[in-house]
């Protein structure tokens, strides 16, 4: 597994406006859209381009890249399923969405919950999945990225599983690699949060769900 720290001033500019306790709700859904976009980019940058030679308009071999065919599934909460999963799915190519409802529920008691409702993306019969990206805006202690990780190998057999989060702790990064050990790469933002006694980040973003309803 390897830990990619994102730290470019506008992702850290984005991951600072969904930190804000002013950000208004609209301004608070368009920054996860975006910041889920910029993290999509990178993951794609770093695994699913090819060296490719195209023949231009102007009869020239150009030496370039091309986005690779393979089929790619992002999977989220159903909180995170609108925006910074949403993000991430404009920027993957070939890429389907999907989310597991877990009520609601954080924390340990996520491994246990059961499914409440679920969307899964339609897949011809024998498709192979090459990657599923999990996004997770806040991964705290680890435990609902889990869950969608069990859940989502239990169903499709992916080739690799990536993890995307804007906020994290070491603890959340530390449960999911004992957990889920073939965990390709996780990609996250700036420095780990700490968490308090609740399990809530801090400094944080507070409770994001209920933000984002405003």
């Amino acid at each position: 597994m390897y830990l990619k720290i994102i730290e470019d001033k506008y992702s850290l500019a984005l991951q600072t406006k969904i930190r804000s306790r002013y950000t208004e709700k609209d301004d608070l859904k368009g920054a996860l859209i975006k910041l889920g976009q910029k993290i999509g980019i990178d993951i794609v940058s770093d695994n699913m381009l090819e060296e490719t030679e195209v023949s231009t308009p102007m009869d020239q071999i150009f030496q370039g890249y091309s986005f690779s065919n393979s089929v790619n599934l992002v999977y989220s909460t159903k909180d995170d399923y609108e925006f910074f999963a949403k993000g991430l799915s404009l920027a993957i190519p070939n890429s389907m969405q999907g989310y597991f409802d877990f009520q609601g529920v954080r924390g340990p008691d996520a491994l246990t919950q059961p499914i409440r409702a679920s969307s899964h993306p339609s897949i011809k019969p024998g498709t192979i999945v090459d990657t599923v990206v999990i996004a997770k805006a806040v991964l705290a202690t680890g435990c609902t990225a889990i869950s969608l990780a069990k859940n989502i190998m239990s169903k499709f057999q992916p080739k690799k599983i990536i993890i995307a989060s804007s906020f994290y702790s070491q603890t959340g990064v530390i449960e999911l690699v004992n957990e889920i050990p073939n965990i390709k790469f996780i990609y996250a933002v700036g420095k780990a949060d700490k968490l308090n006694e609740d399990g809530m980040l801090i400094p944080g973003v507070g409770n994001l769900d209920s933000r984002l309803l405003g």
